[in-house]
């Protein structure tokens, strides 16, 4: 059993045990408020002068003793508890059943290679999903469509410097696939949507870093293969695009992570998210 499931069974179960501690005390409170109304009899029968000091309780009680026989009211309040206790305990089934139906699905997503999780930034939680690197490189999507120049290669291999450069492997990829996958959308060229305002960090910024073979290999596996639309494709079949823009959890903005609070699909690969839908 998970925790939350002990943690949401051990509430119900705690406010059926409350339920019939009522019970306990609307007996008990009805026997002292009967023993003391024939206490009080029995004195003045014997001509003793009585005086009762009533309580709010003890008002109460004696008002409704007045209106409700004492058993009618006791087996009332059991049926109640005893109702109570029965819709408590198919909760707890329900509870049971939803919580093991998750937990498999979230072992055989783990087993998948991906698994959903989420961040937390600025009192807004984004959910995403969290993938292996072996996840990632078996779901590569073969395109082999775009021809660079060399000026368009070398724009591309200086993103990934800026951008993931010390990211792993696949998250230089996932830059560069981002990017490609932008010419490909908008019908342009690797300059014109690296120029782009905005959009991704300046290639000025290089200025003492170097093209790796590393960086290289990013960008040649990035022209073979779309993996980003793998990946998504794999978490959810309504995912038609590989990824289009990418953000730093770390970095973002509020004003930029509340905007994208509503993508469809967000996936979490090293010190970035990625994504290629919006929900409308």
């Amino acid at each position: 059993m998970t925790l939350a499931l002990k943690i949401r069974t051990y509430k119900l179960r705690n406010a059926t045990w409350e339920r019939r501690q009522m019970v306990d005390f609307i007996k008990d409170s009805e026997a002292t408020v009967i023993n003391g109304i024939a206490t009080v009899g029995c004195l003045a029968a014997l001509g003793s002068t009585v005086t009762v000091a009533p309580t709010v309780d003890t008002t109460i009680s004696v008002s409704l003793m007045a209106e409700i026989p004492v058993a009618e009211a006791t087996a009332k309040a059991e049926a109640e508890a005893t109702v109570a206790e029965a819709q408590l305990t198919q909760e707890v089934a329900v509870a049971e059943a939803q919580l093991t139906q998750e937990a498999q699905v979230a072992e055989a997503q783990t087993q998948q290679g991906f698994s959903k999780s989420s961040f937390t930034k600025f009192g807004m939680t984004i959910p995403v999903y969290d993938i292996t690197d072996e996840f990632f490189f078996s779901n590569g999507v073969s395109t082999g469509d775009l021809q660079l120049t060399d000026a368009e290669y070398t724009a591309l291999c200086k993103v990934v410097v800026v951008e993931a450069g010390g990211e792993p492997l696949a998250g230089k990829i996932i830059v560069a696939n981002s990017v490609l996958n932008r010419v490909r959308l908008n019908q342009t060229d690797v300059i014109t949507e690296v120029n782009r305002k905005n959009q991704f960090a300046s290639i000025a910024n290089i200025s003492g870093r170097k093209i790796t073979p590393e960086i290289r290999r990013a960008v040649d596996m990035a022209l073979d293969a779309d993996y980003t639309k793998g990946v998504l494709k794999a978490i959810s079949a309504e995912q038609n695009h590989g990824s289009l823009w990418f953000y730093s959890p770390k970095y973002i903005s509020e004003a930029q992570l509340r905007q994208r609070k509503n993508v469809k699909v967000a996936v979490r690969y090293g010190g970035h998210v990625f994504y290629g839908e919006w929900n409308k």
